[in-house]
C-alpha cells in the first residue's frame, strides 16, 4: 500500500489515512447507542471541568469523526467555525432587575404529547416504483412521512434539542440501497417499506432520553405505502432502493 500511494502520487502525503469497511456493520439501534455514549462521554467532560474547552472541543470533534457519529462534522467545523453564538443578555426592566430571557422562558415550556415526523420530497420516486410493483391504491404522495417520535407521554418539547444529521436545509437523505423490505405492519392493513438510517434511529433515542414515550421496543424506520394491498403477493415485490428525500422535521401535538 505505501508503494501505490508513492508511485500514484509521487511522495507520501502525511493526511492520506484509511477508512477501512468492516464486514461486520452494526445496526441502526447498535450506531444509536454507540452515538449516545460517545455524546453523553463527552457531557461528563465537559462537566468535570478539567479540560480546556477549546481542547476538549478539538478532541470531542475527533472522537465523533471516528465513531462515525457524525461524519461530516470536521468539514462543518471548518467553515462554520467551532464558536457557540453568545448567550442571549438579560433585559433590564425600568426597576434595575434582570428580566428572564426568551430562552429561558421558552425552556419552561408546558409539557405536552409529541409527534415528530419527516415528510418524503421526492415520493414521486417512490409512487413509480409502487405502481410498477403492482400496488393499484396506494398513499397519497403528499402524504409520504417516517415518524420519529411518537409520545403520548408529556414532555417539555424545548429540552429535545435540535437534529445533527439534518442538511442547512433541515431536510435529511437516506442513499440509496442497503436493507430495505416492504411488509404489513399493524392491524390497519399497513404495508411498509422499512428501511435503515441511523440518523433517524440516533435522533429517535435522543427524543426518547429527553422523556418520550414509544409504544414499541425498539424503532425501525418505515414510510407506509398502502393500507389496501388486496391480493397482491408482497414476497414477489421488490422493495424501492432509490435514495429517499426527507424535509425538515416537524413537531406536532397528539390529538385525542
Amino acid at each position: 500500500d505505501e508503494c501505490l500511494i508513492r508511485s500514484a502520487l509521487g511522495d507520501r502525503p502525511k493526511e492520506i489515512h484509511y477508512t477501512w469497511a468492516p464486514l461486520w456493520q452494526p445496526t441502526a439501534k447498535e450506531r444509536a447507542d454507540i452515538g449516545k455514549t460517545t455524546a453523553d462521554t463527552i457531557k461528563v467532560l465537559k462537566d468535570s471541568g478539567l479540560f480546556p474547552d477549546d481542547a476538549l472541543s478539538q478532541a470531542s470533534v475527533n472522537l465523533l469523526v471516528e465513531q462515525s457519529v457524525m461524519p461530516g462534522l470536521e468539514a462543518a467545523i471548518k467553515k462554520f467555525g467551532a464558536e457557540l453564538p453568545d448567550e442571549e443578555e438579560p433585559e433590564i426592566d425600568e426597576e434595575g432587575n434582570k428580566t428572564p430571557s426568551r430562552t429561558a422562558s421558552l425552556g419552561d415550556a408546558a409539557p405536552r404529547p409529541l409527534y415528530v415526523q419527516r415528510k418524503v420530497t421526492n415520493g414521486a420516486d417512490i409512487m413509480a416504483w409502487a405502481k410498477a410493483q403492482g400496488f393499484e391504491t396506494t398513499v397519497p404522495a403528499d402524504d409520504l412521512h417516517v415518524t420519529i417520535a411518537y409520545s403520548r407521554q408529556a414532555l417539555d418539547w424545548m429540552k429535545v434539542g435540535g437534529d445533527w444529521g439534518s442538511r442547512q436545509d433541515g431536510g435529511l437523505t437516506v442513499a440509496p440501497g442497503g436493507a430495505r423490505l416492504v411488509e404489513p405492519l399493524g392491524s390497519e392493513g399497513a404495508v411498509v417499506l422499512l428501511f435503515n438510517s441511523s440518523e433517524l434511529a440516533w435522533r429517535h433515542m435522543q427524543i426518547r432520553e429527553a422523556g418520550a414515550s414509544w409504544d414499541y421496543e425498539e424503532y425501525q424506520p418505515h414510510v407506509t405505502i398502502t393500507y389496501a394491498a388486496g391480493d397482491l403477493d408482497l414476497s414477489k415485490v421488490e422493495p424501492y432502493r432509490g435514495k429517499i428525500e426527507f424535509g425538515p422535521e416537524i413537531f406536532e401535538d397528539l390529538q385525542p
